[in-house]
């Protein structure tokens, strides 16, 4: 994607939750004023920052809708449903930055042990989706900047999975990765 999609998406994005909390309802976009890249269906999170803390979050890891409705989606849902936080209000609005990751497809990793495993995961610090059971998680690559042992991570990660800490381990989970394109906003 290049500078002028990011910037128009990134614009798209905050004037949607602007127009929310003035309206009240949800922007109207014809879709001939978005550029044909964004119409392709990709999937997406956003995450929404303030002072550089986390003040919502959510997305999908599979592509559902064009990108440019799945990014203002998420946006709304980061904003007034991310279960962690309270709503946003309307004051915050202009003090939270907005951070969307454009997510490759997921990948399948076949690793045959947990050393391999570990390896792997220090050489790409890729995003990493787990599932056991009925148990899974999903940290973006941007987790790495704050985990960087591969271990701690996931770890981590198995504890938001619902799982014991130390369940990588085990040979029964199932483990994807994938990449993000990620545009931030300037602020």
């Amino acid at each position: 994607m290049n500078t002028l999609e990011q910037e128009f998406l990134l614009k798209l994005t905050r004037e949607s939750l602007e127009y929310y909390f003035q309206q009240h309802d949800f922007m109207i976009i014809q879709k001939e004023m978005i550029p044909e890249s964004l119409h392709e269906n990709r999937a997406s999170f956003v995450s929404l920052l303030e002072h550089e803390m986390l003040r919502g979050s959510t997305g999908r890891l599979v592509p559902v809708y064009p990108l440019y409705q799945d990014v203002l989606h998420n946006a709304f849902e980061a904003a007034f449903h991310d279960y962690r936080f309270e709503r946003l209000n309307r004051e915050e609005l202009d003090g939270v930055q907005i951070e969307i990751s454009i997510l490759s497809a997921m990948q399948p990793l076949q690793i045959a042990n947990p050393a391999e495993l570990v390896n792997f995961l220090q050489l790409n610090k890729p995003g990493l989706f787990i599932k056991a059971g009925f148990n899974s998680a999903n940290f973006l690559p941007q987790i790495w900047e704050q985990i960087s042992d591969p271990e701690e991570f996931l770890t981590e990660l198995c504890i938001q999975a619902g799982l014991a800490g130390y369940h990588w381990k085990n040979k029964k989970l199932e483990i994807d990765t994938y990449t993000v394109e990620r545009i931030m906003e300037e602020r």
